[in-house]
């Protein structure tokens, strides 16, 4: 199994954990990796997928991988609405999250 790198705009946020990852590794051990939703690569590295790709991992499974065709911002766009729609993060963790962006668009 080829492996990756995390890109720094995945690691913004945090890593699937606890009860959804030991789920998401029980439903991978019974059903294999579901290739509807692929794990997107961009600059060589994981943009989205990182527990998907560390639990395929973990119990031997090859993933599936599509590159990630669009420029820095549409990543950084893909990434937020990836992780803060369908992820389970607590409306402060969001909230903090909101105030960096807007920090970092100031400072640029």
């Amino acid at each position: 199994m080829h492996e990756y790198s995390f890109h720094p705009l995945a690691d913004q946020y945090p890593l699937i954990s606890g009860d959804d990852a030991a789920a998401m590794e029980q439903d991978m051990r019974e059903g294999g990796f579901d290739r509807r939703f692929p794990i997107q690569i961009f600059q060589g590295d994981i943009l989205d997928g990182r527990g998907r790709y560390t639990i395929a991992r973990r119990v031997g499974i090859e993933p599936v991988f599509e590159e990630f065709n669009g420029s820095l911002a549409d990543a950084e766009a893909f990434v937020r609405r990836s992780n803060e729609n369908r992820r389970r993060l607590t409306d402060e963790w969001l909230e903090e999250r909101r105030r960096q962006r807007k920090q970092a668009r100031v400072e640029r």
